[in-house]
């Protein structure tokens, strides 16, 4: 029966304690009766056409079929497997390392069968997440700004505290969320306490002096918010992933603050619950969140031995109606009573959970937004993350338990059976150890029986990250995974808007490769600013935009269609940033004595180890807020440069058509031929191509990226991806290289001697933006550090090179390579060593090594060099400096506030005047990037600013540099083969060597003595030179060749010296193959 009672009449006091309830025969029997009989009425009910239940389940089921459609258009036709197919190459590249084609360096878009089921379940796990932004926040952010601006201005109005203003929004969201709630539950109770919270509110905003008409407008705008919960409820609800009735229709999630969840966590009754940061079922439906009410007013009536009246009388003031149950009923009463349906949970509103909780567990909190995120945005953003994982999860398990069962990826046991033994290999069950991480005990036992064909248990099993998630590695693993998300995040953030800028320019260099529109960048990145702004809703939606799929699209209708195909939080591997914007609590000096206080009473109340974690966890939050703006910035950049391309490469209105084309031919592309996409799936795979996901890397490829590099995941992606571009475009390809060297042509690069050069300034490859002739100053581009094409071209000229030397015995590379590849050091350990070098740990290895991490160059670790300004032993200095943001502020050194180091060109001369540290010291290190600073033009600074990798070059002093090491090389090569001629003629002779090692070392040594001379011979000329020009300092000598580009191998040679060098080559060669005068030496 409907509840008849105002819930307005005061309650009557209650004069006696009330006693417990016993149940006769015939009040068990209306129990028993109870569920059967009320959802019988509730059903009729429902049958009867209420208005706002038909209008609802009308609408969930119009909602559901626009999803199952959307999954339908954007995983399009999914591959069909055979009992018998398994690629296993195939397989192992795409699981490993996500590589779509069974040949890496095939340029068509066409994929290797585990290619292609890793693109539909990747597809699978993208869209939910996707519809969950599109949801609530690219279709959300007009409705929570036209909120937010309406409170704020009834702020101004009525001078309402942001305090009480926060409480106000939530509880208005809340309680426009009635309604709904009321149909969820269709019982007395739930109306009766509904009804008295709408009252409770209203009554609440006209003490704060509101109007009639402003809580109206109020309450409309808070109904429109909180219908996104309800999309959102529905895109889980379509991937088959149960939210509960909790947060079903009408439930708005509850999220904590980061200091109440760590105290939650803390509570023995709560801490178990697993929850990232929502008050969600798991002990939502607890006494501390929730009221247990009469569903039914006449049968709970009865079972309590009172009359209706009392029942209302005592249901008013819902605080004292569960102290009355709980002195009136058992536990197990009222859990009977709950099972039988007369009774029912009903979740409290935010503000009762909040009074609740700090009164019962004593928390140190004065007001709402302490305990929850009061921001609707942020609310939602927060829902939304802790959602995303399960359901991309969801998402995946969906297509493959429906769509892959038709197309053979999944079989029963007993079609299983019934294949041939060989046949049967090919299928796993599709449950696995390990799958309980994943999904829920309620989802599990639906997978029995079933089996899975293995192409799809490897590329399942590799998105679910098995074998890096950090719960099934243990605590050490749980510890490196921390390290690596805190390494990937310290170091973006140390880059800052370096990262920011380079990613452009890296976006600029793949639009022209693409053949997209470079013109149009800038409105691209308007659309998107407009998008993150202001949602979807700001762009049109009426004029045809784009043609694909058979269909004209609206500016609107493609951009979404964008977003659900390639829409992405951030790349690479690092946690992103996307709708709302970003709270700055724990950077935000006003709240340190909040931070404090809450520190003092955290670590009080649970003790000196959980203080320490919880001043990790803020810590932590630090990091989180200072890298957002960093994330969202990138974010911003990479979608921009992908909806640009999307947009430029399928058929559009034709003014827009033809600016498209007339660009592409711009870049290069054959405007005859000029390819336009009119499938935008094809369109997606062609734009991966160029900009890269990165949520699809393979397992080995996200290790190496979270735990060994920097990036890792687009160094080892982009090295195939440019040479199919090769093989895609050569014409292009080519003419860009060639427009790289006519730049070095024109700034007289090829006058720079290669002894000019330092080590890894003639390993990269370099644009020379000036030279100077007389003082010997160049500055040099290296573009490796952002352009895709020249960061390949290194990659392939030192792979190639180091194939060469390694397996072909080949001498490749510059004069110091070689001199290198002679004295054994060019071999896997120094691939090793050079791989380190450009790991997380790089500078640490460099320095511990007695390498300068900056220059290559060998410093003298025997002393304390000077870092941050003061002087640090060299395991010291490897240990802080390993920390990104610490070595990037040592680099920057603002205001020179750890010194400056005295720069001087190779004549002496003082370039760079030098300066003590704030603390009285001398800087040590090079100091290249304010060396570069200091002497480069506004140019210069500005690419520096841009995060190009510009340096200042002195040539003069490089050559004098490498005579000194070319003098060093020689004396410790001569000896060494002295050594080596000794060692080989004993064991000869001892007989402890055999024939065929002993031809293999002689070998090895013949070429030795052969560099050991043409080195000897190089100084020798050089020293004829010095001796024939007056010049008694030999380093200048080779300066001034090396100045007047004459080559050493072409300058004469006369005199005792020469004959001496010959005359000692031919001996230790012919003594070297047994044929001196005494027969065999050896």
């Amino acid at each position: 029966m409907k509840c008849q009672y105002d819930p307005n009449n005061p309650p009557v006091e209650l004069t006696e304690k009330p006693k417990k309830v016993e149940w006769d025969e015939e009040q068990l029997s209306t129990i028993a009766r109870s569920k059967k009989l009320l959802h019988e009425r509730l059903n009729a009910t429902r049958k009867l056409g209420d208005d706002l239940a038909e209008e609802l389940l009308i609408r969930e089921r119009v909602k559901l079929a626009e999803i199952e459609e959307t999954f339908a258009a954007t995983l399009g036709d999914i591959v069909s497997l055979k009992p018998d197919q398994y690629d296993r190459i195939g397989s192992f590249l795409a699981k490993n390392f996500g590589l779509a084609r069974k040949n890496p360096l095939n340029p068509s878009l066409k994929y290797s069968v585990p290619g292609e089921v890793r693109e539909v379940l990747t597809n699978s796990k993208r869209l939910p997440t996707q519809l969950l932004d599109e949801a609530g926040v690219h279709l959300l952010h007009k409705r929570i700004g036209d909120l937010r601006k309406y409170v704020q201005g009834l702020s101004r109005a009525y001078g309402i505290d942001s305090n009480t203003l926060a409480e106000i929004v939530q509880e208005s969201i809340e309680i426009g969320h009635i309604p709904k709630n009321n149909f969820l539950y269709q019982s007395d109770g739930a109306r009766f306490i509904n009804n008295r919270r709408f009252r409770a509110w209203e009554s609440r905003l006209i003490d704060q002096g509101l109007q009639q008409d402003e809580i109206d407008a109020l309450r409309d705008l808070s109904v429109k918010v909180a219908g996104a919960y309800d999309d959102v409820r529905l895109i889980a609800k379509a991937v088959n992933y149960d939210l509960e009735k909790l947060q079903n229709i009408g439930y708005v999630p509850k999220v904590l603050t980061r200091d109440a969840e760590a105290r939650i966590r803390q509570i023995d009754d709560l801490k178990d619950a697993n929850l990232p940061n929502t008050l969600k079922a798991d002990w939502g439906k607890s006494a501390s969140t929730s009221y247990t009410i009469p569903a039914d007013f006449d049968t709970a009536a009865k079972l309590l031995n009172i009359s209706e009246q009392e029942l209302v009388e005592k249901l008013f003031e819902p605080k004292a109606w569960t102290t009355y149950l709980n002195e009136t009923l058992t536990p197990a009463q009222v859990d009977t009573l709950v099972e039988s349906g007369v009774f029912e949970k009903l979740p409290m509103l935010s503000r009762e959970v909040f009074e609740t909780m700090v009164k019962r567990y004593d928390l140190p909190y004065k007001n709402l937004n302490e305990m929850f995120v009061t921001d609707p945005q942020q609310a939602i953003s927060a829902y939304i993350s802790s959602l995303k994982s399960p359901l991309a999860e969801h998402g995946m398990l969906k297509t493959i338990a429906t769509d892959g069962v038709r197309e053979g990826w999944v079989l029963t046991a007993g079609q299983v059976e019934s294949l041939p033994v060989k046949v049967r290999n090919n299928f796993v069950p599709l449950k696995f150890d390990g799958i309980d991480k994943f999904y829920s005990p309620q989802t599990l036992p639906q997978l029995d029986n079933f089996y899975v064909h293995r192409v799809v248990a490897d590329q399942w099993r590799s998105m679910l990250d098995l074998s890096t998630n950090p719960t099934l590695l243990g605590q050490a693993g749980q510890i490196l995974s921390y390290l690596g998300s805190a390494m990937n995040k310290s170091i973006l953030l140390e880059q800052g808007v370096y990262y920011i800028f380079r990613n452009a320019l890296s976006g600029f260099v793949s639009t022209i490769s693409a053949g997209a529109n470079l013109a149009t960048v800038p409105a691209s990145l308007f659309d998107m600013i407009r998008v993150y702004k202001g949602g979807l809703e700001v762009l049109d939606n009426a004029k045809k935009y784009a043609y694909a799929n058979g269909k004209w699209y609206t500016k609107r209708q493609f951009m979404q269609e964008f977003l659900r195909l390639r829409g992405s939080d951030f790349a690479p591997n690092t946690p992103g940033l996307k709708g709302g914007a970003v709270k700055f609590d724990a950077l935000n000096p006003l709240n340190i004595g909040r931070w404090l206080n809450y520190t003092f009473s955290y670590s009080k109340a649970y003790g000196a180890k959980a203080g320490a974690g919880y001043i990790k966890n803020s810590l932590d939050a630090m990091l989180d807020e200072s890298f957002a703006p960093v994330a969202a910035m990138a974010n911003l950049i990479d979608s921009t440069m992908k909806w640009n391309a999307f947009k430029s490469l399928v058929e559009r209105p034709r003014v827009a058509n033809t600016f498209n084309s007339v660009a592409a031919y711009a870049t290069g592309e054959n405007l005859i031929s000029y390819q336009k996409f009119t499938n935008t799936q094809e369109l997606a795979k062609y734009v991966d191509e160029y900009f890269p996901m990165f949520d699809n890397i393979g397992t080995t490829t996200k290790f190496v990226s979270k735990y060994i590099r920097p990036f890792g995941s687009y160094a080892m992606l982009n090295p195939t991806m440019q040479l199919r571009h090769l093989m895609r475009k050569p014409g292009k390809f080519r003419n860009y290289l060639r427009l790289q060297q006519l730049w070095n042509h024109s700034n007289d690069a090829a006058l720079i001697p290669e002894a000019g050069l330092s080590d890894y300034q003639d390993d990269e490859y370099m644009i020379v933006q000036k030279y100077d002739k007389q003082t010997g100053t160049a500055f040099g581009l290296f573009p490796s550090n952002y352009d895709p094409v020249i960061d390949a071209v290194d990659f392939y000229s030192e792979t190639g090179k180091f194939i060469e030397r390694q397996f072909f015995g080949h001498y490749t590379g510059n004069s110091r390579d070689q001199r290198k590849q002679v004295r054994g050091e060019d071999g896997w350990q120094e691939l090793f060593k050079d791989t380190l070098n450009g790991s997380y740990y790089g500078r640490a290895t460099s320095i511990l090594q007695g390498i300068d991490p900056l220059t290559g160059r060998p410093r003298d670790n025997t002393k304390e060099n000077t870092y941050l300004g003061v002087p640090m032993s060299p395991l010291l200095e490897a240990l802080v400096g390993s920390l990104p943001l610490v070595d990037r502020v040592n680099q920057i050194n603002p205001f020179d506030a750890f010194g400056r180091k005295e720069q001087r060109d190779s004549q002496g001369n003082v370039v760079v005047e030098g300066k003590p540290s704030m603390f009285g010291f001398q800087r040590t290190d090079s100091d290249q990037y304010k060396a570069t600073w200091d002497r480069g033009d506004w140019a210069t600074r500005a690419q520096l600013l841009a995060g190009m990798k510009v340096r200042v070059i002195d040539v003069h002093k490089n050559v004098v540099n490498t005579y000194k090491e070319m003098s060093s090389q020689y004396s410790e090569l001569k000896n060494r083969n002295f050594k080596e001629q000794q060692a080989l003629s004993l064991a000869r002779l001892q007989g402890k060597i055999s024939d065929a090692e002993f031809g293999y070392r002689r070998a090895k040594l013949a070429e030795a003595i052969d560099a050991e001379y043409q080195i000897g011979l190089d100084l020798a000329r050089l020293r004829f030179y010095a001796d024939k020009n007056g010049i008694r300092d030999y380093e200048k000598a080779y300066q001034l060749m090396q100045k007047n580009v004459l080559i050493l191998q072409n300058q004469p040679l006369v005199g005792a010296e020469e004959r001496t060098l010959q005359a000692d080559y031919i001996r230790r060669s012919m003594q070297n193959y047994g044929r001196e005068d005494d027969g065999d030496s050896f």
